[in-house]
C-alpha cells in the first residue's frame, strides 16, 4: 500500500507533515541519475527508507546519496510509532528524470508535466493544482 506522494520533484511521505500510517509498503523508482536532498527526515527506529539495500531510519535521511535510472527507494512502516516522515527532493544531473510511484495512488501537487514523463503502476492517479499538461 503506497500513499506517498511526489510534487515538483520532491517526494513525501503519506500524511506529510502529520504523521505517516503504519503498515505502508511504498516503493519509488529513479527515471533518471540525480541526488537525494533531505529537507526533513523524522521516522522511529523501525521505520525505513531502503536505497540500493542501504537502510535509512530514525532521522538518519539520504541526503547526498546518488540515485541512478532504475533504483528503487523502499519506504516501509510498522504498526507502532509514526512520526512526521519525510521531504526528500530530486536533483536532477541532467538525464531528464524524476521519481514515480510504483504501486497504490500517486498524487502529484502543482506540478507541470512534459513529454509523456509522468509513469504510474496500478492504483489511481490524481493531479490537482499548478499547470497539468500531458502532450
Amino acid at each position: 500500500n503506497c500513499s506517498g506522494f511526489v510534487a515538483g520533484g520532491c517526494m513525501y511521505s503519506s500524511n506529510y507533515p502529520s504523521p505517516y500510517n503504519a503498515l505502508e509498503r511504498c516503493t519509488y523508482i529513479a527515471q533518471g541519475s540525480g541526488i537525494l536532498n533531505v529537507v526533513v527526515f523524522q521516522t522511529d527506529l523501525e521505520d525505513k527508507l531502503t536505497i540500493n539495500g542501504e537502510k535509512y531510519e530514525a532521522g538518519n535521511g539520504p541526503s547526498g546519496v546518488f540515485v541512478d535510472t532504475g533504483d528503487r527507494l523502499i519506504w516501509e512502516t510498522d504498526d507502532q510509532y509514526q512520526l512526521s516522515g519525510f521531504e526528500i527532493c530530486f536533483e536532477d544531473l541532467g538525464s531528464g528524470g524524476g521519481l514515480f510511484v510504483g504501486g497504490g495512488e500517486l498524487k502529484m501537487t502543482n506540478s507541470t508535466i512534459y513529454d509523456n514523463s509522468a509513469t504510474y503502476i496500478g492504483g489511481g492517479f490524481n493531479i490537482s493544482g499548478g499547470t497539468n499538461e500531458f502532450q
